[in-house]
């Protein structure tokens, strides 16, 4: 149910590489691969930095979140509630002096997936609660949740959730089209056939 704490292990992970094909990865799961890694935090600010995770060990806080995936339909299953550890984004947007004139976040992985970048606006409402995770349920993440460290956006979709960050960008990006006179492009891809997200999938064709 959505007011339980999900089983690690019944918690659905996909992984998707920056070229949108679905793989299995291979990474390093070793205490040393977490002591060592290292993300750096750049674009517009007063202090870009590079900072390990044990340098903001003493700042790290735990939630309850939920994670779903965004083509999760009612009462599928690729929903979870659990306890997470992380680094508030707060406490790393403090120390860089992000400039006001940035308006979004990449979030990037060592394979170099950055595809989602959220909205500044979202990124200052939501500033303290955005977590750098490290542990799920008491446990260091494991390999499909993106050892050692993911990006976590409460109240957004699975697909923003960035494994294996490696870089921390912010950034002004151009304006997308807005107003009457605007047109969009609407594209259904789904990349893993599975019994619900067949639904989901023929629910949104439905829709348009």
């Amino acid at each position: 149910t959505q007011d339980s704490i999900t089983p690690t292990d019944q918690v659905f992970y996909y992984w998707e590489n920056a070229d949108h094909q679905g793989v299995t990865p291979d990474n390093d799961t070793s205490e040393d691969a977490y002591a060592n890694w290292e993300i750096s935090v750049g674009g517009l600010m007063q202090n870009p930095f590079t900072f390990k995770l044990s340098d903001f060990e003493d700042q790290m806080v735990e939630r309850v979140y939920k994670m779903d995936c965004q083509t999760n339909p009612p009462g599928g299953a690729y929903i979870a509630n659990v306890n997470v550890k992380g680094i508030p984004l707060s406490a790393i947007m403090d120390k860089a002096g992000v400039d006001s004139s940035a308006n979004a976040l990449h979030s990037i992985a060592d394979d170099g997936w950055d595809v989602y970048p959220v909205s500044m606006e979202y990124v200052q409402q939501y500033k303290d609660d955005i977590l750098l995770v490290t542990e799920i349920n008491g446990e260091k993440l494991g390999m499909l949740q993106g050892y050692p460290v993911q990006l976590w956006p409460p109240t957004l979709g699975g697909c923003h959730y960035t494994k294996r960050v490696v870089e921390l960008n912010f950034t002004t990006d151009p304006a997308e089209p807005s107003g009457d006179a605007a047109t969009y492009t609407v594209g259904i891809c789904q990349l893993v056939q599975h019994e619900a997200l067949d639904a989901a999938t023929q629910g949104f064709i439905d829709a348009l």
